[in-house]
């Protein structure tokens, strides 16, 4: 039945492709309509619609309710309140070797325990309800870092040493004052120039500490280096930067834009991998990048996600030339590649 846009309401299905004069897809067929998709039809001045009587309620999530995600979840508090601790005495000088120990074998049984789940990336993008936290800031960093090195075919030696620079590269940041790390709008130039001290404040701290390897120390001085020379603090280029760094700075920024902050929601995992493919192959060593974006696509093949259309899919395939943009199924076995439509794009994963 054909409804006016003015009496249409969330939950509604559209029984058919919603195209304007100009033959452009408005919303496809199925779309579970939302206020989003209201607005929508109304920018594009679309008067009525064909419905189905029924309304389709969203899936729920059922990730975070699994058992591997609360064991997850419960070691990543158990590594985060030794990390709190640590970090305070370390900023302190009251750090001692064995606590140290204690945390580098805590990070490295962690990331042996969950690097062979399908679920891991799923599952660091749940903990979106800790994320605006240094502590699980630097845990997510050492797992998907981890995760790199792995599909790098680095030797479990230098995965390791990754786990352990990614749970200590940020521990600089406990150093800026909560007015400039927990400000809700954008920084003054005055406080990003504070903000990014956090760097060379990191690696005084762990300068002091004979048992950390220079790695991490070096890490946590050159993570926000970039290929190009257009980091900090050195602005040095890519054959300058150690192979850790240029890792741990690959992780940093995925975890850093998938996770909520105080100034922003956090990102769907497929914007970011849009805004890496657009500018990332400049900023970072091209091989580490290229794998990243290569597997992290690939472990989405067959999820289930939201398109910003209300539209719930499945992904099939992922197209080489514009990976944040993979053909899926939608509703009704329909195959649509989203590279040929650019006002539709998925908008989140279903959990």
């Amino acid at each position: 039945m054909f409804v006016s846009i003015d009496i249409l309401k969330d939950g509604m299905c559209i029984k058919e492709d919603v195209i304007n004069e100009k033959g452009m897809l408005i919303v496809a067929r199925d779309t579970i309509v939302t206020e989003n998709i209201i607005s929508r039809l109304k920018l594009y001045n679309i008067e009525e619609v064909n419905v189905a009587k029924n309304r389709v309620k969203r899936e729920s999530s059922s990730l975070k309710d699994s058992l591997e995600f609360k064991y997850f979840k419960d070691e990543t508090n158990e590594v985060k309140d030794s990390l709190n601790n640590s970090f305070n005495k370390i900023l302190n000088d009251a750090s001692d070797n064995v606590e140290l120990r204690h945390i580098m074998n805590l990070g490295k049984k962690m990331f042996a325990d969950n690097c062979g789940n399908s679920n891991i990336l799923d599952m660091l993008y749940c903990m979106q309800e800790f994320s605006d936290t240094t502590y699980v800031h630097c845990i997510n960093v050492a797992m998907i870092a981890g995760l790199l090195g792995k599909w790098l075919s680095w030797s479990e030696e230098d995965v390791n040493m990754l786990v352990t620079c990614g749970m200590f590269h940020d521990i600089g940041k406990l150093t800026i004052p909560d007015s400039i790390l927990h400000k809700p709008g954008k920084l003054t130039d005055k406080e990003y120039k504070i903000m990014k001290q956090h760097t060379v404040a990191g690696f005084d701290r762990l300068q002091r500490i004979e048992i950390l390897p220079p790695e991490v120390k070096r890490t946590a001085m050159l993570h926000h280096e970039r290929c190009n020379g257009t980091g900090y603090p050195l602005g040095i280029v890519g054959e300058k930067i150690d192979k850790y760094s240029k890792v741990i700075a690959i992780a940093d920024v995925y975890d850093a834009l998938t996770a909520n902050r105080v100034y922003r929601d956090a990102l769907c995992p497929f914007d970011v991998v849009a805004i890496l493919e657009r500018e990332g192959l400049e900023l970072y060593e091209t091989r580490y990048i290229m794998t990243f974006l290569h597997k992290v696509l690939y472990s989405y093949l067959n999820k289930k996600v939201y398109l910003n259309n209300g539209m719930i899919a499945s992904i099939k395939e992922i197209n080489p030339d514009s990976r944040a943009k993979p053909v899926v199924m939608v509703e009704g076995g329909r195959i649509v590649d989203l590279s040929q439509y650019d006002g539709i794009k998925i908008d989140s994963v279903i959990e």
